[in-house]
């Protein structure tokens, strides 16, 4: 049995790219089950993959790094350097920028275009969990049982929610609604209004 679940992201065209917290992150053909293409490799075990919307695969590791890559050439494009702890969490922003959270109590912003820093928003604990909400805000979670969301053009905390437990992953749905689960199994369903 799998200790620990992969990090996986899912292609437009039905390939899967996963990483099972381990070195490296392969993309497979979900027909088939085989690999395709050659799998990128880090120094360190990867915590996270994000899809770019141009088609590159960002990957993060407690290697300290954020890696982007071409998976059909399997072809690394650049390393983003910043982060002095390990990456754990990644996601896409409405602007096509990429938001990384860390153990080093930050979360940073990068143009990935150019393979560049923009800013870091400092936070009290290490961060496990980011999601993209509609407009400039970002939700994050550091393991304990209380999202925050900011806002990223003014960076500052616009709200916090807080459970009876403590939240372990969540997702931004389409529709701009935010669903969490708990430590124990159970899903909260939000609706963040302006």
């Amino acid at each position: 049995m799998l200790a620990v679940l992969p990090s996986t992201r899912a292609f437009p065209d039905g390939r899967l790219a996963l990483s099972f917290r381990d070195r490296y992150v392969s993309v497979l053909d979900v027909k088939t089950g085989m690999r395709v293409g050659a799998s990128i490799a880090h120094s360190g075990d990867v915590n996270a993959l994000a899809l770019l919307p141009d088609g590159r695969l960002a990957s993060g590791s407690v290697d300290n790094t954020i890696r982007l890559w071409d998976p059909n050439a399997g072809r690394e494009s650049a390393i983003l350097r910043g982060h002095w702890g390990s990456v754990n969490t990644l996601t896409v922003l409405p602007d096509a920028q990429l938001a990384s959270g860390s153990s080093d109590s930050t979360i940073r912003l990068w143009d990935t275009k150019i393979g560049v820093e923009l800013g870091a928003y400092r936070t009290n604990d290490k961060v496990h969990t980011l999601a993209a909400l509609p407009g400039s805000r970002l939700a994050f979670c550091t393991g304990n049982n209380i999202v925050r969301i900011i806002d990223l053009k003014i960076r500052k905390e616009i709200t916090c929610l807080e459970f009876d437990s403590a939240i372990k992953c969540f997702k931004a749905l389409p529709d701009g609604r935010l669903v969490a689960g708990d430590v124990f199994g159970r899903l909260h369903w939000l609706e963040i209004v302006d």
